[in-house]
């Protein structure tokens, strides 16, 4: 399920952005994404794929 930013845009699966804060332990990240221009969007572990 695509992720859905701050401004409610949707996030396609597969988008690259940059974790800018972690929260809790690693229980979820603020991602950053380049498109949508300054779309942050809340995201889950399972929600994130790390390279």
């Amino acid at each position: 399920m695509p992720l859905k930013n701050d401004h409610g845009d949707l996030i396609a699966i597969g988008t690259e952005g940059m974790i800018v804060s972690v929260h809790g332990y690693g229980q979820s990240y603020m991602v950053e994404f380049a498109k949508p221009l300054g779309a942050p969007a809340m995201a889950e572990p399972h929600e994130v794929g790390l390279q």
